[in-house]
């Protein structure tokens, strides 16, 4: 098994990716975290994730510099309806191959047909 946890800045830099994923959620104990799943209000998680973007040498990352960052509920991939974050994914990774996929709107037929609530607040984004 590999290790897993935070990635060192100089890890993330010297790679260079080509797309950032930043997993969000509605963690109350941590306030500063980009806010995304139910109740998230898409200006502030945009917010927040330019904090990120505004890290030392980041804005000189290729996933900077072309607009690749994304921000993905983490509790996603944990229920019945991870099909469209993981099409998102697809999306955000391959956008050629996904270009007629709308997962966000997937999400929201997926909660219309199944389940008695609607899913209000932002799931996943691409930051602005």
């Amino acid at each position: 098994i590999e290790n897993w946890g935070p990635l060192s800045p100089e890890y993330v830099l010297s790679e260079a990716p080509q797309v950032i994923l930043l997993s969000g959620s509605e963690w109350l104990n941590r306030p500063a975290s980009v806010p995304l799943g139910f109740g998230a209000d898409k200006a502030l998680a945009n917010e927040r994730i330019g904090a990120y973007l505004g890290r030392p040498g980041w804005s000189d990352l290729p996933a900077v510099e072309n607009g690749e960052v994304y921000g993905i509920y983490h509790g996603g991939s944990r229920t019945l309806s991870d099909f469209a974050y993981f099409r998102f994914l697809g999306k955000a990774l391959h956008s050629a191959a996904f270009a007629d996929v709308d997962p966000q709107a997937e999400l929201a037929k997926f909660y219309a047909d199944w389940l008695p609530i609607a899913p209000e607040g932002t799931f996943m984004m691409q930051a602005e």
